[in-house]
């Protein structure tokens, strides 16, 4: 997408409204809250910011740079219901976070979207980008610190695990090692029950998408016959032959058209899914990696590593689409109908033609809209597969971690109480050099 405000290398993510009746819409945005630098919280005016909508707030606030709240809709609410809506929202909004909110950007979306100028969205877009030109680095370097935090987290964990393997006796550290492998078991079923729960979760509901498409197809066959019948119009003293070749090419013209925007639509559906199931695979895994380091904590007497929430990393790019150019265009009455054409007067001539071309497009149009169709089963079917897939590996990864930590003390211990002092010293200096770092992100 052509955007100066995304060139700078800001990252906008649109996630669902809460309070929806669709449960799993307010799942998903609770669980982006983690992952978020700057918040564009918008708000209706009519009915004004709900119980829901004040939560996420303030459930976003604290680990954000800035926030910036857009009452949308401005277009059909009337001044005076504008003016109330805007007082009570700064009321609710101050009592809930501690501070006036700042400016409330009144805003219709649907006159952005319309190509109409509406100065709500272009001061909103205006302050994205000062902010993006000013504050850049700044939430460049809070995103690096948390990385850095959560990397932190994992070192201390292992140093803090071979440190215990140091100082325990050979027998108490297989003591130790079955304790942790014995809770392993129990994460185990629960990490069973937590892949049965995001299979549940990552279904999708193909009725709403055919509802969709159908409404798609009755307003692309319309396009295609009236954008034929204009193009004919448009060849008053064309020879029959022309009409019929005109109507034919324009209409695979037209049709290509709107394969392109269902290509689109079935694009950006890809990219909402994926954004979706991966946030609520990650949420589980993220739960999981928890009661690994609680798990590592009680078995070898340490504190728990903190983690900071993290994302399943999955290479599922969506597919690129192909248009399907079958030879439904190739008409075999076409003598025939040349014949018929000649003794016919040129108005009907244009009128077949033109029903001829668009109903050879709607069956090219209706197979291509299928194969999209079935390249979305496709690749939903592995997106689904590579999230379980990624969930696995975390989790393994987390357990081998603590027996690699653990093995690495042992091995230590193996060489002779010299060998375990010197490595006690080490740890201490890397574990305060560690810690020394970290210092300065902690605000961060």
């Amino acid at each position: 997408l052509p955007c100066p405000l995304l060139a700078s290398g800001m990252r906008l993510v649109d996630t669902p409204g809460v309070g929806s009746v669709f449960e799993n819409n307010g799942e998903a945005t609770r669980e982006f809250v983690p992952r978020i630098d700057v918040a564009v919280v918008v708000l209706g005016s009519d009915p004004p910011i709900t119980g829901d909508e004040l939560a996420l707030v303030k459930s976003v606030a604290p680990g954000v740079g800035r926030i910036f709240f857009v009452l949308n809709k401005a277009d059909i609410v009337a001044e005076p219901v504008r003016v109330k809506a805007e007082a009570f929202t700064r009321r609710v909004l101050r009592d809930a976070l501690g501070d006036d909110p700042g400016r409330l950007i009144h805003a219709s979306a649907l006159t952005a979207l319309g190509g109409g100028l509406d100065p709500g969205v272009a001061a909103l877009t205006r302050d994205l980008s000062e902010l993006a030109a000013l504050a850049g680095t700044e939430l460049a370097r809070t995103s690096g610190a948390r990385a850095a935090r959560h990397l932190a987290a994992h070192v201390l964990g292992a140093l803090d695990i071979e440190r215990a393997a140091l100082l325990s006796p050979m027998d108490e550290i297989d003591r130790r090692i079955a304790a942790f492998l014995d809770a392993m078991r129990d994460i185990d079923d629960l990490a069973l029950a937590a892949l049965a729960r995001t299979k549940a979760a990552l279904s999708y509901d193909w009725s709403a998408w055919e509802e969709e498409k159908e409404t798609f197809l009755v307003e692309a066959r319309r396009a295609l016959r009236a954008s034929v019948e204009s193009e004919l119009a448009r060849l008053d003293g064309a020879s029959r032959r022309k009409m019929r070749n005109q109507a034919r090419e324009h209409a695979r013209a037209a049709g290509e058209r709107q394969v392109a925007i269902w290509h689109e639509r079935a694009a950006a559906e890809m990219q909402r899914r994926r954004e979706s199931w991966t946030a609520q695979a990650s949420e589980r895994a993220n739960a999981l990696i928890d009661r690994v380091a609680h798990a590592a904590a009680a078995a070898f007497d340490i504190p728990v590593a903190r983690f900071e929430p993290e994302v399943l990393d999955l290479d599922a790019p969506p597919p690129v689409f192909e248009f399907f150019e079958d030879v439904i265009f190739l008409d075999p009455r076409a003598v025939v109908v040349a014949l018929s054409d000649t003794l016919s007067f040129r108005r009907a001539v244009a009128r077949r033609a033109a029903a001829r071309a668009a109903a050879a497009a709607d069956g090219w149009l209706q197979r291509n809209l299928y194969d999209v169709d079935q390249t979305l089963v496709g690749w939903l079917d592995k997106l689904a597969t590579g999230l379980d897939a990624a969930l696995r590996a975390r989790l393994d990864a987390a357990r081998q971690e603590v027996l690699d930590a653990v093995a690495a003390g042992r091995r230590r211990r193996e060489r002779g109480e010299m060998a375990v002092k010197e490595r006690m010293e080490e740890l201490d200096r890397q574990r305060a050099d560690l810690l020394e770092a970290l210092a300065p992100l902690s605000v961060a």
